[in-house]
């Protein structure tokens, strides 16, 4: 039996996929185009500043997380010295603007820093996740004031703040626990993600007008319960926290009409599809490493074809990931709303980083459902990125709900 391609077959394979994700992505940027003044598509080429903190990132999460990531995983927590690391590169403060001590990058760079950051391990990388969502808030809604008092102090020393896990999810998700009374006094009960690790987080009750609430942990009536261990991302701490009569200065308390809200969703939507990514990444290459390893009828299982299909599938689904990613960060980042850009990105990235790590989970066999090989915690990873902050479906609701009313 012949599982081997030859030229002619590889060749056509590889145009196939090309052609697959150019159509995609180009079908996709003509139907906005009208809508974007007539621009086809943005320019997705990383410059050289940008791909320097690529590598920075990379290299940071070959050399420190991956190492670490099955030890965290275990024991559920994300090491205080880890994350101190990742605060003097700066990495933890990316989008917060210089003037308040951050690196002042765009929402694309912080995205590229997301997709590495995930690959090494995306639950260490969820602390810096829900501290980049906190921060979101604060830079769309607050002024300069609100950013010198919130923000600032992130840059000053390594304390992260924390997010409600459904956050940015849509507006039909509301948390009718939380409640403010006399317009400064708030009760209720929230999960809240790097709720063990925040100086101060950001819970919302939901709905459209959206307000968002900053509460300091360190405030009286803040109660820390039980942290849930969830099946992926462990080292990302979902901490249960109880609000009695919580003080709630004014100025902590924030409103989002229906645009900025949706402005909001879509940055957040680019930075969740991101760590998805990563984590398809990383399956991705462990996979191919795997199959040039493992030899069954006196060769690499690489080489037989059914393995060869897989990993182009998970090839061409990454490559189209990273370009939907891409321009919704572009027009995101450029505040333009009305768009379904970054629920494709999300809903797509999503699902395709569950279908890449569930085929890599395949490659290895039975040992692929072992902990003593990285892709089954990929796979549980992958899993929660499709219910945190709002699911996938949620997503492809959203996407349906446009388009139909458009």
């Amino acid at each position: 039996m012949n599982f081997f391609l030859d030229g002619s077959d590889r060749l056509e394979l590889a145009c196939s996929a090309w052609i697959s994700n150019k159509l995609l992505y180009g079908i996709y940027a003509e139907c906005n185009a009208p809508r974007r003044g007539g621009k086809i598509m943005p320019d997705l080429a990383l410059t050289e500043e940008q791909q320097e903190f690529q590598k920075l990132a990379r290299e940071f999460a070959e050399n420190e997380l991956a190492p670490k990531a099955y030890e965290c995983d275990q024991q559920a927590k994300a090491p205080e010295a880890l994350l101190k690391q990742l605060w003097e590169l700066g990495l933890a403060t990316t989008l917060i603007p210089d003037q308040f001590g951050g690196l002042g990058l765009s929402l694309l760079e912080s995205c590229v820093i997301a997709e590495e950051l995930a690959a090494g391990c995306s639950g260490i990388y969820g602390v810096v996740e829900a501290n980049t969502l906190a921060q979101m808030i604060v830079l769309a809604l607050g002024t300069d004031a609100h950013k010198k008092k919130l923000l600032q102090p992130l840059t000053e020393s390594p304390i992260f703040a924390g997010v409600d896990v459904n956050l940015f999810a849509s507006t039909e998700k509301k948390n009718d626990s939380l409640k403010l009374k006399d317009g400064k006094v708030l009760s209720g009960e929230a999960v809240v993600a790097n709720g063990v690790n925040a100086d101060w987080f950001v819970v919302s009750p939901g709905g459209s007008p959206r307000q968002f609430f900053v509460v300091s942990k360190k405030s009286a009536g803040v109660e820390c319960g039980a942290t849930a261990f969830s099946v992926g991302r462990k080292a990302l701490p979902l901490t249960s926290i109880r609000l009695n009569n919580v003080q709630i200065a004014s100025d902590d308390i924030f409103q989002a009409d229906q645009q900025m809200l949706k402005l909001l969703q879509d940055q957040a939507a680019c930075l969740l599809a991101s760590g998805s990514l990563g984590i398809a990444c990383s399956a991705m290459k462990n996979a191919i490493q795997y199959s040039k390893e493992r030899k069954t009828f006196g060769v690499p299982i690489a080489q037989h074809q059914a393995v060869g299909f897989m990993i182009a599938d998970m090839a061409k689904d990454i490559e189209a990931a990273r370009l939907l990613i891409y321009q919704a960060c572009a027009i995101a980042g450029a505040e333009q709303t009305g768009l379904v850009s970054a629920a494709v990105a999300r809903s797509f990235a999503l699902d395709m980083a569950m279908r890449i790590t569930t085929d890599a989970v395949q490659v290895y066999g039975g040992y692929g459902y072992s902990k003593e090989y990285p892709v089954e915690k990929l796979m549980r990873d992958a899993k929660s990125y499709q219910v945190y902050q709002g699911s996938s479906v949620d997503s492809k609701v959203e996407i349906g709900r446009q388009l139909v009313h458009q």
